[in-house]
């Protein structure tokens, strides 16, 4: 998740989640972080090879997911997940999600 997105959650679970007359503009903040989620995701074709991201397989989400070749030398690629081959065929791919920002 970006950190516009994260910022968009945060803002609409936060502050302005009990303020009174503020559903409408929490409903909006949430919409808007759908969409600023959903545009982070491109097609599978443009995934990079050997650097882990996170995919959409089959109707789920795989959180690290890497494309390695299927044997030394290989030009043949794969998708792993977990320690294993992932079975399901991926879609989508985005860059892994940003751990937070440590403040002093």
């Amino acid at each position: 998740m970006s950190e516009l997105a994260k910022r968009l959650r945060e803002n609409a679970d936060g502050f302005f989640k009990d303020l009174p007359g503020m559903e409408q503009f929490r409903a909006d903040l949430l919409a808007a972080a759908e969409i600023v989620e959903r545009a982070e995701w491109k097609p599978i074709a443009g995934a990079p090879k050997d650097e882990y991201v996170e995919v959409w397989a089959d109707g789920r989400f795989v959180p690290f997911a890497v494309q390695q070749p299927i044997a030394l030398d290989s030009p043949h690629y794969r998708w792993w997940a977990g320690g294993g081959c992932l079975l399901d065929k991926p879609s989508h791919w985005r860059p892994l999600t940003a751990p937070p920002e440590v403040k002093p």
